[in-house]
């Protein structure tokens, strides 16, 4: 593919973390089922990203401010076995420096973080790696800026040597399109970065998804906007960053498709699943393709939900026998939003019956879904979902046909007077799940909490016992 344009690329050299040494902000307390707390009285809301490195059983959990919110910066803190939090670190910064978007990828022996920084109205996306072969990972530094006008929809993704893969949504001020970038990313600093879009007037793309090939290539998907909607596109790059001459087409069907997300298959191609709108509400579409490009499904993509109502926010992983798990909102019973879940196999075939199973049947609105593999087949969920008035944070594990190994309400990981909204996961290495949130303490005040399941649902960091008459 030809680029219309090139972005400017820094490596800049050892700009530090800084190593804050109030442990104030540590603490390793646990609220029965409301986890330990990472993280307390964290001024501004966070958004959130974590990894779990199960052959040490060290957890990591990044933070940065919610776009808008005016929170915290970039911060990275890391904890061992028990759950209580060690050590944090804080990227450097000057007065009225905005960090946000977290992101954070385990690959090979390190541990990558990415976030976007604003500084004096210059925006950069930024990424650290850190050496996890000691025991504590010593601080590389600032690997890589990637400087741009605008950024946002950060995706990481590990490229499984000792690299990440990156993409983002950028902005051309000159057309007043918006374009997609993806990049490598290793300890030297940006090993290749391609642009795409803003090859004509009005060409956009939007909502990159990216996933690994297994062959050290990389897989992006995004919606494309040229002369109307042009629904949902796909490229490659290769190791060393070429492309694909053109995009390969997700279905023949042009309208209104956004949210891909991507899966890789076991021969080297790949899932993709999105939004669609060809019916006149949101279903689920999916395709297969091969690793050269070539729609292996029907040419207008299979549906995995096209029921009445609208079915919106998928999220996917693969399933280890070929196939692949999907997980969407359903809203078919009117009101309430509820959260249904696929199995689809290597051919297209629905596992589980027509509409899939619901993760948790219940009357209230089911939202913020997040989803791992169990490492024995199955697949583990959590979501938000306010049935005893304040938000709480659910979790649910089914097993590969489909049954529900926890109950059918799931397991309430939450349970309090207080909002603990936006759950994010990491597979456990146990048959279980490390699920991190935020708790509300106060207007403007947030708690980060995290929690680390069995695989019977079984919370693994336990309170520590209760000092009588102390305040909760």
């Amino acid at each position: 593919m030809t680029l219309k344009r090139s972005m400017r690329m820094q490596v800049l050299a050892a700009v530090p973390l800084l190593f804050c040494g109030c442990l104030s902000r540590l603490v390793s307390r646990s609220a029965g089922r409301g986890g330990v707390v990472i993280a307390a009285n964290v001024a501004g809301e966070p958004a959130l990203a974590a990894a779990r490195d199960a052959s040490t059983g060290r957890s990591y959990f990044a933070w940065a401010s919610l776009r808008g919110s005016g929170g915290p910066r970039f911060t990275l803190a890391s904890a061992g076995k028990s759950g209580k939090a060690e050590r944090v670190w804080s990227a450097a910064g000057g007065a009225g420096t905005v960090q946000s978007e977290p992101g954070l990828s385990l690959s090979s022996s390190s541990l990558y973080a990415s976030w976007i920084e604003n500084s004096s109205g210059t925006l950069s996306l930024k990424a650290a790696v850190y050496d996890l072969r000691g025991a504590e990972p010593p601080l590389e530094g600032v690997v890589s800026g990637l400087i741009g006008r605008i950024k946002n929809r950060v995706g990481i993704t590990s490229s499984g040597k000792d690299s990440v893969f990156l993409s983002w949504e950028d902005f051309n001020p000159a057309l007043r399109t918006p374009f997609a970038g993806v990049a490598e990313v290793g300890r030297g600093g940006v090993k290749w970065e391609k642009l795409l879009g803003n090859r004509a007037a009005e060409e956009e793309y939007m909502s990159p998804a990216i996933a690994p090939d297994g062959a050290g290539g990389v897989f992006a998907a995004f919606r494309h906007i040229h002369n109307g909607d042009r629904g949902i596109v796909l490229n490659h790059f290769s190791a060393d960053g070429a492309s694909w001459a053109d995009d390969a087409q997700a279905n023949a069907f042009l309208g209104y498709q956004s949210g891909p997300v991507l899966a890789p298959s076991p021969e080297g191609g790949l899932f993709l699943i999105w939004e669609d709108g060809r019916n006149g509400s949101i279903d689920i579409y999916g395709q297969k393709f091969s690793s050269g490009g070539a729609a292996l499904w029907d040419p207008d993509g299979i549906p995995l939900e096209a029921a009445d109502g609208n079915q919106w926010n998928p999220v996917i992983v693969p399933d280890a026998a070929g196939g692949f798990f999907c997980a969407w909102i359903d809203d078919d019973r009117g009101t309430n939003l509820q959260i249904e879940v696929q199995r689809i196999d290597k051919d297209g075939h629905p596992l589980w019956g027509r509409d899939g199973v619901a993760v948790s049947p219940s009357d209230s609105r089911q939202s913020d879904i997040s989803m791992v593999t169990d490492g024995a087949g199955g697949v583990i969920l959590a979501w938000n979902e306010p049935r005893y008035g304040y938000l709480d944070v659910f979790a649910q594990r089914l097993g590969p046909d489909g049954s529900l190994k926890w109950g059918n309400g799931g397991t309430a990981v939450t349970a309090d007077k207080h909002d603990q909204v936006a759950p994010v996961m990491a597979p456990g290495g146990n048959g279980g799940a490390l699920i991190t949130w935020k708790r509300r303490r106060g207007r403007n005040s947030w708690e980060i909490r995290s929690q680390l399941l069995g695989p019977d649902g079984a919370a693994q960091w336990p309170a520590p016992p209760r000092v009588p008459g102390r305040p909760r």
